[in-house]
C-alpha cells in the first residue's frame, strides 16, 4: 500500500509505474481507475466563495456550511444529481433555480413529454428553472451575489452548485500513450489499447 503516494508516469514498454515518493513499481497487469474530476466553469468569478462543486463528503459540508447562509440557490446542471442537489437545498428552505443548457430537464433519460411532466411536479415542490440556457458570469464582491445567464436573465444568488456531471481523469493514460477520447479508451473487457493495462470507472470509456 502507498497510501498519500500518487502515481506520477507509467511506463508501458518497461511495465512501470512510477511514484511521487521516487519508487517505481513493476507490474504485469495494470489497473488505472484514476476517477473524475468536476468540470469548472471557465467564466468570470467563478473562483468566489459560495461557488461550489458537488462531488464528495466534503464538498457537500462546504454546501451546507454556505447553504445556513444563504436566500437564493442557482444549481447548474438538470440531471440527477443537480436535481437531487436542488431538492436538499429546497428542504433547507433556500429558494433554488436550476439552470440547464438543454431545453428539458433529464434529457438523457426522458423524452421531451415525461421531461415535462417531471418539471411541472418538480415546480409544485418549488423549484424553479432556466432551460435552453448557461451561466455566462458570475458576479459579487467578496462572495457571490448574482449570476448572469447567456439569455441575459440576471439572478439572485447566494449560492451557487455546480452539478454538470464529470470529467474524466485520463491524464495518466494520455501521458502514457494509451488511446484516450474523454476517457481511456477501452474495449468490452476494460482492456486498454495496452495489453495487459485496464481501465475502470470514471476514467474509462468503453
Amino acid at each position: 500500500h502507498f497510501v498519500g503516494t500518487a502515481a506520477k508516469s507509467v511506463n508501458l514498454a518497461q511495465k512501470e509505474v512510477h511514484l511521487s515518493d521516487g519508487v517505481s513499481l513493476q507490474y504485469q497487469q495494470l489497473v488505472i481507475a484514476t476517477g473524475g474530476t468536476v468540470p469548472r466553469l471557465g467564466i468570470p468569478g467563478v473562483k468566489l466563495p459560495g461557488v461550489c462543486c458537488l462531488r464528495n463528503l466534503h464538498d457537500a459540508d462546504t454546501i451546507r456550511a454556505h447553504a445556513a447562509e444563504s436566500r437564493h440557490a442557482v444549481v447548474v446542471g438538470g440531471g440527477l444529481l443537480g436535481l437531487e442537489a436542488g431538492k436538499a437545498l429546497i428542504d433547507l428552505g433556500l429558494l433554488v433555480r436550476v439552470v440547464h443548457r438543454q431545453p428539458h430537464l433529464l434529457n438523457r433519460q426522458l423524452d421531451a413529454e415525461g421531461s415535462m411532466l417531471l418539471q411541472q411536479n418538480l415546480s409544485r415542490q418549488g423549484f424553479s428553472f432556466s432551460l435552453g440556457c448557461e451561466i455566462a458570469a458570475i458576479s459579487g464582491s467578496g462572495t457571490i451575489d448574482a449570476v448572469t445567464l447567456t439569455n441575459g436573465e440576471k439572478l439572485p444568488a447566494d449560492l451557487l452548485v455546480l452539478a454538470t456531471g464529470i470529467k474524466a481523469n485520463d491524464l495518466l493514460g494520455q501521458a502514457a500513450g494509451l488511446d484516450c477520447s474523454s476517457g481511456i479508451l477501452t474495449n468490452s473487457f476494460l482492456e486498454s489499447s495496452s495489453k495487459g493495462v485496464y481501465a475502470l470507472g470514471e476514467c474509462a470509456r468503453v
